[in-house]
């Protein structure tokens, strides 16, 4: 049973006191709705104490109420927050892009992914660029009233026109002149045409979604032995027979062909027609390259004399079938490529999918269609994902960070369908791992104990124990989130907001001073400078934290973001002594941004396969992308590799993203395309 609040807790006020508890409750109550959202003192009217309580708790509720509705509903991106009392401009949004303090207040909701209690996993995480304030507020009261200059076009630009860029396929239409304009209205005199270079030109883009049927024609060939020697006519049928056995498909040697991509390992089909004797099958074993490969040399001797008797033989060579990385596979490896991009990179529900393709390609692919095509291609992606995994480990730099998934599947262990997605992102590979913890063991799984380098993460205890226990590591903390702690001791309590815009405004300073030291960070005269001031300006701030905690009046919500910042501090610091670390965690919050729009898609997987494979295609893709690939060619580029291996292919170096030379990218088209020189008309 909940406790109630006696007077005796509070002084032991007697029950005379009751009637004037009531007045006082209701004044403060009325005190409370007036002059709260104005960020005014709440006091009771009298002296009860037993009111002094309600109303502490009252306010403690409504602040505990207002995170709670921050973290559950977030707010609409389409909405521009302003500051209380402000004009209301578009663009005065809460991540301080003007460098002023956002709206803290529990009816407008703050920016998604600055929730309370801890890391909650159940928030948006959204990426925080603070690189846009540029002052402290205290200094510069301008931009906290919204006035300063914000991003986005200005009223009257002019814009830039229609921009079409040229690096896109042309097909030149001609328009002829209607036959009612070409004879003049009055003398009926037809018109003299102009030569083409007279002509208008004009042009628009046309998006042409297309599904084809490729059907291929294998070309086929004849042989007669009847003029070849024995020996030869002996070989060729040995081979043809032997394949007859073996497979439905007889096979013949050819040779490599750049053009069409076509290897030895394919074999050309031979088919004897059935003339061919066939003495000793069951001694047949097995088959490679382009011939047949007896078990026992006493059998090919055997079937070699009875073939020299037959005479001549008739035979039949087809083409080889098309290199495929998965036989029999109903899509391509193109549409492969395409639908791993739709659902791993896009987010996209494999129903989606299915009614995108139906809508514009008047083609229906089934999403079970879909789901047995990832499965068969999942051995060849995992070798490639295993191979990107031991690159990680070779990190200088690393961003981790970690989010829920959904895995709707009992395993035994395991409760709840909760699991956690991990990315560990290093100057070379963008890892992401499926575990059912979120502990530290799974750092140590896919890192290691023997690595070297700086770690940006946030503050779980997990990093913790980590950088504790591997003497090499160094665990660099995010601003983000320390700016973070004091928006989210706002939120809700109006009492707070002066407070945290001057903090907030503080850490863009620091931002801004970063941001200057790295444009002259290969400057020998102008970088000692730079860094100076952003020490001095670090040394300030941390004297500011020390002189708070030690004010009497101090909230609990202020104590806490305050000595927070104490015990992190030297994490929080690292980037001052090494300029190449980023203050913030940002790399690893946009690069989990997928999952959480693949979880609000389509929530989550049902099989534990498609979890792994969510896994190696997020890692592909975001690696490929890092290195200047576009990711559905490289997917092709590697499958099409496979198919010519005949499967995973023994050495997979010249196929990592970072060792495609640049003739091979250009060839493949694999070459991220940047923005061209618009062409207007």
């Amino acid at each position: 049973m909940e406790k109630t609040t006696t007077h005796e807790e509070f002084g032991g006020q007697p029950e005379s006191f009751a009637a004037e508890c009531e007045t006082c409750l209701q004044s403060a109550l009325s005190g409370l709705k007036l002059t709260l959202p104005e960020g005014q003192e709440i006091a009771c009217a009298g002296s009860c104490p037993v009111v002094a309580a309600l109303v502490k708790e009252l306010v403690r509720l409504r602040t505990q109420a207002a995170q709670l509705k921050q973290m559950y509903f977030g707010r609409s991106s389409e909405k521009a927050n302003t500051l209380p009392g402000g004009p209301k401009t578009a663009g005065s949004a809460l991540n301080g892009e003007d460098g002023s303090c956002p709206p803290l207040s529990s009816e407008t909701p703050v920016e998604s992914g600055q929730a309370s209690g801890g890391k909650a996993e159940d928030r948006s995480r959204a990426s925080c660029e603070h690189e846009r304030g540029d002052a402290d507020t205290a200094e510069e009261p301008k931009k906290a009233e919204g006035t300063g200059k914000k991003r986005g076009a200005r009223q009257g630009h002019k814009g830039h026109g229609r921009r079409i860029p040229n690096n896109l396929a042309e097909e030149h239409i001609v328009i002829r002149v209607p036959d009612e304009l070409r004879v003049c209205p009055r003398t009926g005199e037809e018109g003299e045409p102009l030569p083409p270079s007279f002509w208008e030109v004009s042009s628009q883009i046309d998006i042409r979604i297309t599904a084809v049927r490729q059907v291929f024609h294998r070309e086929k060939l004849k042989f007669d032995c009847e003029g070849c020697p024995a020996e030869v006519r002996s070989q060729c049928v040995i081979a043809s027979s032997a394949r007859r056995v073996c497979t439905s498909s007889p096979s013949f040697p050819v040779t490599d062909d750049e053009e069409t991509g076509v290897s030895a390992s394919k074999s050309a089909e031979i088919n004897d027609g059935g003339t061919c004797p066939d003495p000793g099958t069951e001694l047949v074993e097995s088959i490679s390259g382009g011939g047949a490969a007896l078990a026992k040399q006493s059998a090919v001797d055997a079937m070699a004399g009875t073939i020299r008797q037959a005479g001549p033989r008739t035979m039949f060579v087809s083409a080889p079938q098309p290199p495929q990385a998965v036989d029999k596979s109903k899509l391509s490896m193109g549409s492969f490529a395409i639908l791993i991009f739709f659902k791993y990179f896009l987010a996209l529900p494999l129903t989606r999918i299915s009614t995108l393709l139906a809508a514009a390609c008047r083609f229906e692919l089934n999403p079970s269609t879909m789901i047995c095509t990832f499965q068969h291609h999942k051995d060849l992606l995992e070798a490639l994902y295993q191979r990107m995994a031991e690159e990680v480990r070779k990190f200088s730099h690393i961003n981790v960070d970690e989010t829920r998934w959904m895995s709707f599947f009992h395993r035994k262990g395991k409760t709840t369908y909760m699991d956690w997605m991990w990315v560990m992102a290093s100057e070379k590979v963008v890892l992401y791992v499926l575990d059912r913890s979120r502990s530290s063991t799974v750092l140590f799984k896919w890192l290691g104990d023997a690595v070297q380098g700086v770690v940006s993460a946030d503050r779980a205890h997990a990093y913790k124990k980590y950088a504790r226990e591997v003497a090499g590591v160094l665990l660099s903390f995010c601003w983000a989130h320390f700016r973070r702690d004091f928006v989210k001791a706002a939120v809700g309590n109006a009492l707070l907001r002066p407070w945290a815009r001057r903090w907030i405004g503080r850490i863009f300073k620091i931002y801004r001073l970063n941001r200057e030291r790295l444009k002259v960070l290969g400057d020998p005269i102008a970088f000692p400078i730079a860094q100076a001031r952003l020490e001095e300006a670090i040394k300030h701030l941390f004297n500011q934290i020390k002189e708070e905690l030690e004010a009497p009046n101090l909230y609990a919500a202020q104590r806490e973001v305050l000595e927070s910042a104490i015990r992190h501090w030297a994490g929080l610091t690292v980037f001052v002594s090494d300029p190449l670390v980023p203050l913030d965690n940002n790399r690893a919050e946009r690069l989990l941004r997928v999952i959480a729009l693949a979880r609000k898609n389509f929530y989550g997987t049902y099989a534990d396969w498609s979890g792994r494979f969510t896994a190696y295609c997020l890692t592909i893709i975001q690696t490929a992308i890092m290195h200047g690939l576009e990711p559905m060619a490289y997917i092709k580029y590697y499958l099409e590799a496979c198919a010519k291996a005949g499967g995973v292919p023994t050495n997979l170096e010249p196929l990592l993203p970072w060792n495609i030379p640049p003739e091979l990218r250009e060839r493949y088209g694999m070459s991220l395309q940047k923005e061209e020189t618009p062409c207007c008309a």
